[in-house]
This record gives C-alpha cells, structure tokens and sequence, in this order.
C-alpha cells in the first residue's frame, strides 16, 4: 500500500482532487479514501481550538488512517495528512504564546508528528492563487482563517516545510481540475511504478 496525504489551507481543492483521483486511477487500483477528520469532531472547532483537540485531532488521523489499511487497498488519499494537523497546532500556539505547559504539550504532540510523518509515501501541497481562493466557499469560520493564499496561514506550510524538511510535492491547484489531476495520476503513477 501507498499512503498519499493532501495538505493545504481550506479551500485548495483537497476533497475534489481525492474523489476524482478514485475516479480515474480506481480503474486500475483498489484505493480507500481518509475523508477530513474534522467532521468527527466532538469540539466546536468553529470556536476554538486547543490542545485537547488537536490531541484528538493527531490520534484521530492515525488511528482512522490505520482503520482505512486494515482493508489492504493499493492507495490510501489522506484529506489532509498529519501535517495539516501541526499546522493547526502551530497556529493556535502563535496565539497562545511559549511557556513551559505549552513546551510540554508541544514536546507530546512533537513526537507524535515525529514518529508518524515518515509513515506517508507522498504529500501533496496544494497552492492556490489569492484570485482563485477568493471564489471559493466555506462554512467554517475558525477553518475560514486558513483560507488566505499568502497569508499567515500559508505561511506556516511553508515554514514547516523548511524547518522541519518535510518532503512534499507542491501542486498549484489554480487550472482546471483536469490539469490538476493529470500532475498528480502523473506523480503517483511513478511511485507505483518504483
């Protein structure tokens, strides 16, 4: 099995792309699908966030990402991926600031990351233009926040990757889906084919 995650800020394209990448490579390959988690969410994440739910948020991702290979697919698409998670995590501790019951729990939630992030055969980072985002629609006010190209949110993609060397394959999702999705069968079929 080939674990795929789909990063990104609300609003890139993530959910359109899985289902229509099930679509076309589902024609040749038994695929499962890690719909986004947040929808189980027993928090009022429109809210708040916090580290009780992005704990939750952490195990979750594994434990339902473990649930979906217990049915030996070919490819498991992640609606995010682990990375996603630290992302929101980081974001709320922008917001709460260092000390050391906030070190602590990061140092939990860390090693978490650590140990699971390597577990992911590829991750897409989808990227969209401030032009394209602005089109598009959500429901979620906290998510909401994430929904800005360039901005804040975004930003945090791009210094986690750096800083903690994550490998991903950025993906702009500004064209067509068509065009979006020919990249990504393209990249995915050459990590079949390795």
């Amino acid at each position: 099995m080939i674990k795929i995650g789909f990063s990104g800020i609300h609003g890139s394209g993530k959910t359109a792309l899985i289902y229509e990448l099930k679509k076309v490579l589902g024609i040749k390959y038994n695929i499962e699908i890690l719909d986004d988690i947040s929808n189980k969410s027993p928090f009022d994440d429109d809210k708040e966030t916090n580290f009780i739910s992005q704990f939750y948020y952490f195990t979750t991702q594994i434990n339902e990402e473990n649930k979906k290979a217990l049915n030996s697919p070919e490819i498991l698409l992640c609606d995010k991926s682990l990375f996603d998670q630290l992302i929101y995590w980081k974001k709320y501790l922008s917001k709460v600031g260092e000390n050391k019951q906030m070190s602590e729990k990061d140092d939990v939630l860390r090693a978490i990351f650590d140990y699971w992030i390597k577990t992911y055969d590829l991750i897409f980072f989808l990227r969209v233009d401030q032009e394209v985002m602005e089109t598009r629609k959500s429901s979620n006010q906290l998510r909401d926040e994430f929904v800005k190209p360039n901005g804040n949110s975004e930003s945090l993609y791009l210094k986690a990757i750096k800083k903690e060397g994550i490998e991903v394959l950025e993906i702009w999702n500004n064209k067509s889906i068509d065009e979006t999705l020919y990249k990504i069968a393209e990249k995915i079929s050459e990590k079949l084919e390795e």
